[in-house]
């Protein structure tokens, strides 16, 4: 074997092993997907409707904000937006 070839053969290999350190890393430090948990958070106030029998229930859940987990609490929605939002076509 040359000096070049093992140059090109450590280069490649280096590469390798930090290709797959990405890829871990990427799975390892990726957040939950968004509108996963903005769906669960939809469940939550639709239990929340669903019990409401007069207008201040409804104002109350409107102003409920679920949140499911801390990194979802910086951008939770309130439960009147999300109705809101749902009801736009």
């Amino acid at each position: 074997m040359t000096f070049r070839s093992r140059l090109d053969t450590a280069a490649w290999t280096v590469a390798g092993i930090l290709a797959i350190t990405s890829v871990i890393g990427w799975f390892l430090l990726r957040r939950p997907d968004r509108l996963a948990e903005d769906a669960q958070a939809w469940t939550l106030c639709e239990q929340g409707y669903r019990r409401a029998r007069v207008v201040a229930d409804t104002q109350a859940v409107d102003a409920q904000r679920p949140v499911l987990s801390r990194t979802h609490a910086s951008v939770a929605l309130t439960c009147g937006t999300m109705r809101l939002a749902r009801r736009r076509p």
